[in-house]
């Protein structure tokens, strides 16, 4: 049988091509000590598949002559199914809509989905699920996937406790199969703070309490109750239904531009539509009892004057013969 020997080159193919990975790892590590040879280079390739340079022991591949400021220079395109790191001395990669400075990210170019993708008329943020943002002290808000809306005060200072929106079925406490859209709190007591000021406040009764302290007034006048009681009888009353309403969904009081007219009131109004506030009613119809409170006593006194004079007559009509 005929012994075939390979060439030299053959041979060294066979080397760099793996079959015999421990014999070219020693080729390597031995040529690099010794700084010999600069590459490493397979007999059909023009260009060295793996060059190490002796002084820096950087590494190039595809590459005859490794950038000496880096450990590693590709020339190619790498490949990998994971890296570590924050790519913070990337360079040279493609423009992105995203930028970052210092601990902020902000994306400028469009839309942004969350687990979906934006519609083309859609809103700047879309995200399917829920969402939950987290504040000092244990604070929160949440919005679920079904649309409810929910605060979370901090635990302290104060009782804390939860204010929401929500629209999802049996949100409003008795109606189990109904998406009533309710706004709910906690706490047995619902604040309205309007123009940076504690304006009123409500339990869970439906009562609603209006900031009426004498602390927050000025300006106090007195009032004439007899005229406001000829105010009042002269104020039209009827019975009516707001406009778009059912018809026969009807009320009964006066209307905004008489009422304030006859009564010298004034609301600033930005929208320019008359109204009527439940605290000038209030007042109106108070000073209108007191007025009729006075009218009565000074009627009582009337009658108790006439039958006086009554009596004295009947008294005179018996005494005479």
């Amino acid at each position: 049988m005929k012994t075939q020997y390979a060439s030299p080159i053959a041979r060294r193919r066979s080397l760099l091509t793996g079959r015999h990975p421990l014999l070219v790892l020693g080729l390597v590590v031995l040529l690099f000590v010794l700084g010999s040879v600069p590459c490493l280079r397979d007999a059909t390739a023009q260009t060295p598949p793996l060059t190490i340079q002796p002084s820096t022991g950087n590494v190039g591949i595809k590459n005859t002559n490794p950038d000496p400021n880096y450990a590693l220079d590709v020339t190619g395109t790498v490949n990998a199914t994971n890296f570590k790191g924050d790519g913070s001395q990337l360079t040279n990669l493609p423009d992105s809509a995203w930028t970052r400075d210092g601990t902020t990210i902000s994306y400028t170019a469009g839309k942004v989905g969350i687990g979906r993708v934006p519609g083309p008329t859609g809103q700047q943020l879309e995200v399917e699920g829920s969402i939950r943002t987290f504040g000092s002290n244990n604070s929160k808000v949440f919005v679920d996937s079904a649309g409810a809306i929910e605060a979370k005060s901090p635990d302290s200072p104060g009782p804390g406790g939860t204010i929401g929106l929500h629209v999802n079925v049996g949100s409003l406490p008795g109606y189990p199969n109904n998406t009533y859209p309710t706004l709910k709190v906690s706490n047995p007591w619902l604040y309205f703070s309007v123009g940076g000021q504690f304006s009123a406040y409500m339990d869970s009764n439906g009562v609603l309490l209006s900031v009426s302290t004498r602390e927050r007034k000025e300006n106090f006048t007195s009032l004439n109750p007899a005229d406001i009681v000829s105010k009042i009888e002269a104020l039209p009353i009827s019975r009516w239904n707001y406009k778009g309403d059912d018809p026969t969904v009807t009320h009964i009081g006066p209307v905004a531009e008489d009422f304030n007219s006859l009564f010298s009131f004034r609301h600033v109004n930005p929208v320019g539509v008359p109204g009527i506030a439940t605290l000038d009613v209030a007042g109106v119809a108070l000073v209108g009892v007191q007025g009729l409170a006075q009218r009565v006593k000074v009627q009582e006194q009337e009658i108790a004057d006439l039958k006086a004079r009554l009596e004295l007559l009947e008294q005179a009509l018996k005494s005479r013969p």
